[in-house]
């Protein structure tokens, strides 16, 4: 019987070991790939269900004050010295209803195949972005005075409305599901991809969004999350791909070294700052990945990344107790509620305790507007899967 080789015998063994990687590989991805748009079935339902009765409201059904267009939207909020939002955000509500409920609705048809709820989606996008006496002007300029509010400064919220305007993100993407929907007119279709196409041009070439696109705090995150949706959709592969190349040379330079934004901290609600900013980062980290490029395991080469982002905020969203930094001024006692970054960034890295926390968290469907706006993501199934092209 002859003897094995040094070199067979080594070569034996390294696939072996190859082998015994994968097996595990495979083992620990089944672990975190659960369904889910099942898991969160009767969440959905329940929320495309009251989705469909009521009028379709946009903007243009609550007046603005000072507002120089009926169909422009407005948002002049700022802070009190509690750290409350005050001031106009009537049309920043309306737009972020608008697209959870698009959102439940086609997260809903996918998983019923009813088309009643297919029909309210289709509805909803022709009201707010087709219909000449209800859609919204595709821009953020509708101050009162024509000047941008992105000149007062960045450490309050009264910045430019981007931070009121983060439901554009999810818009986008169930905009995706619906116009490539069979029984989707193509005419609608093209319209809302026109209508998002106009509103992309706004972010890039206003002055306003400049401002924060340029940014190097929050307004600068807030841009990229929206702009890198609303390009995947209105297929602008330049700003779409400009996107990815802000997030891996640009945010995550904004991370301090142990995986938290320094910034955040310096606020009247730190945690809610802090989580808010990570949440935003976990949807743009998906939204420039593709299946063949994922850029949840990028890193710079001082290792700050999204894995160290979500390790930092992970024992504080297990415990709110655990938080060793001043406490929110207000809402404290209100988290945390769900991060979907959780979700994401566990399928990814097959970390089965994030998404079991996540699982454990409860979503932010009943919380007063301020919360919700800090939580935008409002269908995780959608984000769990890739949208149409």
């Amino acid at each position: 019987m002859r003897r094995m080789t040094r070199r067979e015998a080594l070569s034996g063994a390294t696939m072996a070991a190859t082998f015994g990687c994968l097996r595990r590989m495979a083992a620990q991805a089944t672990g975190v790939h659960f369904n889910v748009a099942e898991f969160d079935r009767a969440r959905t339902i329940r929320a495309a269900d009251a989705a469909l009765s009521g009028p379709i409201l946009t903007i243009t059904s609550v007046a603005a004050p000072g507002a120089k267009s009926g169909n422009g939207f407005f948002c002049d909020a700022t802070l009190d010295a509690a750290g409350d939002v005050t001031g106009f955000t009537g049309h920043a509500d309306l737009l972020s209803r608008m697209a959870a409920a698009v959102a439940a609705l086609i997260a809903a048809w996918r998983l019923t195949s009813d088309s009643k709820y297919l029909e309210r989606a289709q509805a909803q996008l022709q009201a707010w972005c087709i219909t000449p006496q209800t859609r919204m002007t595709p821009t953020l300029d509708n101050t009162a005075d024509g000047s941008a509010t992105a000149a007062k400064t960045e450490t309050d919220l009264r910045l430019n409305p981007l931070r009121f305007t983060l439901a554009l993100a999810e818009f986008a993407r169930a905009a995706s599901f619906v116009c490539a929907a069979p029984g989707t007119d193509p005419a609608l279709a093209d319209g809302v991809r026109a209508w998002a196409s106009e509103l992309l041009r706004w972010f890039s070439e206003s002055a306003r969004g400049a401002v924060a696109r340029d940014s190097t705090r929050a307004d600068a995150i807030f841009w990229t999350m929206q702009a890198s949706e609303l390009a995947r959709f209105a297929r602008n592969d330049a700003v779409w791909r400009d996107c990815g190349h802000r997030f891996r040379d640009k945010l995550l330079r904004q991370l301090h070294l142990d995986g938290y934004f320094p910034y955040a901290l310096t606020t009247q609600r730190p945690y809610a700052e802090s989580m808010l900013l990570l949440e935003c980062m976990g949807s743009v980290c998906e939204s420039v990945s593709t299946p063949f490029e994922s850029a949840w395991p990028f890193t710079l080469p001082d290792g700050r990344g999204m894995r160290a982002a979500v390790a930092w905020a992970y024992p504080f969203l297990q415990s709110r107790g655990q938080w060793p930094y001043p406490a929110d001024t207000r809402r404290f006692s209100q988290q945390p509620m769900r991060e979907n970054v959780l979700l994401l960034g566990g399928r990814a890295w097959n970390r089965q305790d994030y998404v079991d926390l996540w699982q454990a968290m409860k979503p932010a469907d009943a919380a007063d507007a301020e919360i919700r706006r800090e939580h935008p993501v409002t269908q995780p199934a959608l984000w769990a899967v890739r949208p149409p092209a």
